[in-house]
């Protein structure tokens, strides 16, 4: 097992990733394409938890590692990513991501070499949040004509 801790000044946890040694032996088999997600406020300590998975060749689902965040600034990220990197021995061939600009700046800079794509889900609820207000005008426009 590996993990490592970032801490404040004051020793508080603002970051703490964690990686098994079964979880690098899947990193070594299916490190082609990463996902990369966040969940919010979901455990007692009301830290994102940030979850770095890939899928099997079966179809199945493989954790590669997972870190709590004190928040999801570009600095906590980065320390992730370059502890996992620590971890793993080598980048990803390519990784999917939201689009959190802290995020994506973080994956870049830490995983060179690495191509990286949106997650269709959301770029998909992106497209309706902003594309909505253009089909209520289009209803709008059509009811005058």
């Amino acid at each position: 097992m590996k993990y490592d801790c970032l801490r404040s000044e004051e020793k508080n946890l603002r970051a703490l990733i964690f990686v098994t040694k079964g979880m690098v032996s899947l990193y070594q088999n299916y490190k082609d394409m990463i996902i990369i997600d966040t969940t919010f406020g979901l455990n007692r300590f009301n830290m994102p938890l940030l979850t770095i998975s890939g899928v099997k060749n079966d179809g199945s689902n493989a954790v590669l590692g997972f870190a709590f965040l004190e928040n999801e600034a570009y600095e906590i990220k980065k320390w992730v990513f370059t502890s996992f990197l620590k971890f793993v021995g080598e980048p990803p061939m390519a990784c999917i991501t939201d689009a959190c600009p802290a995020l994506m700046k973080a994956t870049k800079e830490t995983f060179l070499g690495t191509k990286f794509f949106l997650c269709g889900w959301h770029v998909q609820l992106n497209l309706k949040k902003h594309l909505s207000g253009f089909k209520k005008q289009l209803k709008k426009q059509s009811k005058l004509i």
